[in-house]
């Protein structure tokens, strides 16, 4: 039984692999095998007979009730010795039919120059030469054929893929040439009944000859495989039956639910152990640091703000700090009891995210300006400095140690200088120095200019 289900799974178009999709029980050759955990366990869920998706979680049931469930399914759905005997034979055939596929794609393909070229017309009109081809080969047009694509689903048997953007019309042409088979070529045609040989025979002709014009099928991309499918098992409508058909839907497998609902919960949990972390010890925290301390990204914040945003709003405004004080101090804040009362709850509204950036980028815009400002008046002072030493040193060098001896001429000269030079005095400092410069020559100017004193006496008296 289990050799016959992992056949039909792998020719089903499955991997079936360790890790990836087992098949119990499953015997060993020097051991009773590899064990299998009770049924209705953790992950256990129930599936639809007729689409094989998952009809109920085990979590989603009671005990008693998955139990009885599990025993109807037990009793009602066994399969009987002849359902087993109907598998194993159409294992067989499907090995057969699949082998026989392989074996004529890879015989040697016709030469391409027996291909005859064809073309589409423009008004809609069936291309003669793909009629007159199709006509060659089955004597009649069969029904429901459509030359055009028969003629292409051969061509693409025999050369395969030839450019790029011909995956989609390969599909439908290579499905539409082995539905009605080719008896010229010796292939048998694989008509209503044979999807599952007709899938395979797409699969393997497009994996030899796809030339490297598709990266889709080079890669085994699961979208390719599943249009592959929808194509091999499409119907007619007058075949499909009073029932709508299914719409095509890319569903996630079950086991990747399970893990995002697994890796779901323990963000939810290490956000949650942080968030309490902060809020026990008073801790005002950024979405940065409750990332840094989550040991999650900020997007997975983002998703779950239902655990953080509240905690974080109280921390900031502080209402989370704030105790019962005692009576005396309510007063303060407008209580009219001497009763025990909460802190009076405050108007401070925490600033938006947006506005707090824009705010910061103001400041640090400032803060350049000011620094900038100041390096400005140092490098000015550091000038007026220079200038004020150079400037000293001037007028150093024409002034005499005394101006005593000098003459007069001289020290009018250097008057002269010292006044014109007094309005280009670089600071207060240099100033003053230069005003005691000039009081003193004009000093000794009036010295040298004056006669000298004579001695007063008394006039005396005549009569």
């Amino acid at each position: 039984m289990r050799r016959q289900l992992v056949r039909l799974l792998e020719l089903s178009g499955f991997v079936v692999a360790k890790g990836v999709l087992e098949v119990f029980p499953c015997p060993g050759e020097r051991s009773l095998g590899n064990g299998i955990r009770l049924p209705l366990q953790e992950g256990f869920a129930f599936l639809d007979l007729a689409t094989q998706e998952v009809q109920y979680e085990r979590e989603e049931l009671s005990p008693t009730k998955a139990l009885e469930t599990f025993i109807d399914h037990l009793n009602g759905c066994a399969n009987s010795w002849h359902d087993f005997h109907r598998m194993r034979a159409y294992v067989e055939r499907l090995t057969e039919s699949q082998e026989q596929i392989t074996a004529t794609i890879q015989e040697k393909s016709v030469s391409r120059g027996v291909v005859l070229p064809f073309k589409r017309l423009s008004n809609g009109a069936p291309d003669s030469s793909a009629s007159d081809i199709v006509l060659g080969v089955f004597q009649a047009l069969p029904p429901g054929m459509i030359s055009e694509n028969w003629v292409r689903g051969r061509s693409y048997y025999q050369t395969g893929l030839t450019g790029p953007s011909q995956r989609a019309d390969a599909l439908v042409c290579l499905s539409h040439y082995l539905f009605y088979g080719d008896p010229e070529n010796g292939l048998l045609p694989l008509g209503y009944g044979y999807d599952q040989e007709r899938r395979f025979a797409i699969e393997k002709i497009l994996e030899l000859k796809h030339n490297g014009q598709s990266r889709e099928i080079a890669r085994g991309s699961g979208d390719a495989k599943e249009q592959i499918e929808r194509v091999a098992a499409w119907l007619p409508p007058r075949l499909r039956g009073s029932t709508e058909p299914k719409r095509y839907e890319n569903k996630t497998p079950i086991a990747w639910q399970r893990n995002s609902a697994n890796l779901k919960a323990d963000a939810r949990a290490r956000i949650a152990a942080a968030v309490a972390e902060f809020e026990r010890n008073w801790m005002v925290f950024s979405n940065r640091d409750l990332a840094a301390k989550a040991k999650c990204s900020t997007d997975t914040l983002y998703k779950h703000q239902d655990l953080w945003k509240a905690t974080q709003g109280k921390l900031r405004s502080g209402q989370s700090c704030l105790a019962a004080d005692p009576g005396e101090y309510n007063v303060v804040v407008g209580a009219d009891s001497q009763q025990s009362s909460p802190h009076a709850q405050s108007n401070f509204q925490v600033m938006p995210p947006g506005r707090l950036a824009a705010r910061r980028i103001v400041d640090e815009l400032k803060m350049r300006q000011l620094r900038q400002e100041k390096q400005l008046k140092k490098d000015r002072r550091k000038e007026v400095k220079v200038a004020s030493h150079s400037w000293q040193e001037r007028i150093r060098s024409i002034t005499p140690a005394d101006f005593s001896m000098l003459g007069v001429k001289e020290i009018r000269k250097l008057l002269a200088v010292y006044l014109a030079a007094l309005p280009t005095s670089p600071d207060e400092d240099a100033q003053i120095w230069l005003t005691s410069l000039i009081e003193a020559a004009r000093a000794s100017l009036s010295d040298i200019q004056l006669p000298p004193h004579a001695e007063l006496g008394l006039a005396t008296e005549t009569g």
